[in-house]
């Protein structure tokens, strides 16, 4: 066989597997709601035998700066799979602007197969980053056409179903249970009285303030239509102000470029998350409670009390026979889970039993699991988070209809995209499999919607 012959046969190959032969580079900005599930399905796009990849952050599925190197699976040659999340609205921008991104990890940044954790930034080391250069793929929560950023349109892959909820921060009672579009275009437009939310008079005294998202997040353009307060409306959000461990004061978000004050917020959910899990607000120089609203893995992290709840487990036969709550806590909803990680095994389940101010009193196994060597770490998570219209989330509430808090999440690229195949393997991986590590998978949907904040309707 000739040498012109054996190229244009490799060049086929290529093109058959969607890669190239040689390195490719693929960058990906966007949504940080969605960012448990993308890493996830990176990873598993690419070949085990050859995967290396490192991140930035104490969580792989919590970190904004990854990089990923192996042979993608059907593949042929070396890719680099950088991501650098910022915001849905952001990531959209940043793609049909051509805008650059500062933080892209080096080609040289040290990789594992396990996976390199750098703790942070200053821990990779002088110039860790490219030089700035725009990102290829975004992740969004939000149809493009609900953005300043329509033209020029982008590719789009509808992959799964984002899901949302209300939560109120570290120290706010339990009492604030339930939110519905009345309650947040109030606390949308400056806060209320906690009294609409308890029915307690005595409560009228005492202020609910909302903080959140800026204006680069999909999770709040989903957020601001569902609750019917508009998503180009102007909301008065809240800073938190804190030495380090305390809430110190509560100011009206400062004014940001051409955004007046109250408009902007937290550029991640990471950031929003340390804010609501501040103790102290109640106390403060502008003493209120505050709520916010997050994607589901952010909720879930936001911890109502200080000291938070606490258990132990113990194993016998490789299963989890019991579970001891040695802190309680307070403040804990009916949305508390518990979640177990580590030991040898799998399978391990409970339930929290809390009293009536909040106090984890004990935790029921509902299955012991199996495999466990030693005994897992216990977590109790989500007890801050409240009801939407009476509805406490649950993927089956979402995939029938009655969670209404939700939009869709896409993968977007450009329009002759030269890496569209790796780009589409990527969309096609979260879809079918990875998209229920951050939301609901749209092959499980049984309703659907034509726009965020519309109507829910039978599939």
């Amino acid at each position: 066989m000739n040498m012109k012959r054996l190229a244009l046969l490799s060049l086929a190959a290529a093109a058959l597997t969607g890669t190239a032969s040689a390195q490719t580079t693929m960058r990906i900005t966007g949504s940080t709601a969605f960012r448990a599930a993308t890493l996830t399905a990176i990873r598993n796009i690419i070949t085990p035998a050859t995967l290396e990849y490192a991140y930035v952050g104490s969580s792989f599925t919590g970190s904004s700066e990854a990089i990923f190197k192996g042979t993608p699976v059907g593949g042929a040659g070396q890719v680099f799979i950088k991501v650098s999340f910022s915001g849905s609205t952001g990531g959209l921008q940043t793609v049909v602007q051509n805008l650059t991104v500062s933080k892209w990890l080096k080609d040289t940044t040290v990789t594992s197969a396990a996976g390199t954790a750098y703790a942070n930034e200053a821990a990779l080391g002088p110039n860790p980053y490219d030089t700035p250069v725009t990102a290829d793929v975004t992740m969004a929560d939000t149809f493009q056409n609900s953005t300043d950023f329509k033209t020029p349109a982008l590719v789009p892959n509808r992959v799964g179903v984002i899901v949302f909820q209300w939560v109120r921060n570290n120290g706010t009672p339990r009492r604030v249970s339930n939110m519905t579009p009345w309650l947040a275009t109030n606390l949308l437009s400056g806060g209320t009285p906690l009294s609409l939310f308890t029915g307690v008079p005595a409560d009228v005294g005492t202020m609910v303030l909302a903080t959140g998202r800026d204006e680069e997040s999909g999770t709040r353009t989903a957020t601001f239509a569902d609750c019917l307060f508009g998503s180009g409306s102007n909301p008065t959000q809240y800073q938190v102000v804190n030495n380090g461990t305390n809430v110190t004061d509560l100011i009206v978000w400062p004014a940001t470029g051409p955004w007046p004050a109250g408009h902007s917020g937290y550029s991640g959910g990471g950031n929003l998350v340390t804010a609501l899990n501040l103790p102290g607000s109640i106390t403060s120089a502008n003493p209120a409670h505050l709520v916010s609203y997050a994607g589901i893995n952010d909720a879930a992290n936001v911890n109502p009390s200080t000291p938070s709840a606490a258990a132990t487990a113990t194993v016998a036969g490789g299963a989890v026979t019991a579970v001891n709550v040695t802190v309680g806590g307070q403040n804990y909803g009916p949305g508390t889970t518990v979640v177990f990680s580590g030991g040898g095994g799998s399978g391990a389940a409970a339930t929290a039993v809390t009293d009536a101010n909040g106090v984890v009193t004990s935790i029921n196994v509902t299955s012991g699991g199996t495999g466990y060597t030693s005994a897992p770490t216990v977590a109790l998570r989500g007890g801050a988070t409240l009801t939407w219209n009476g509805v406490p989330y649950s993927d089956a509430g979402v995939r029938e209809g009655q969670y209404t808090f939700w939009s869709y999440e896409f993968l977007y690229y450009r329009t002759g995209y030269a890496n569209a195949a790796l780009a589409q393997q990527l969309a096609n991986r979260i879809r079918l499999f990875d998209a229920s590590v951050s939301g609901t998978k749209i092959g499980d949907m049984h309703v659907e919607r034509a726009i965020e904040g519309g109507d829910v309707t039978p599939l």
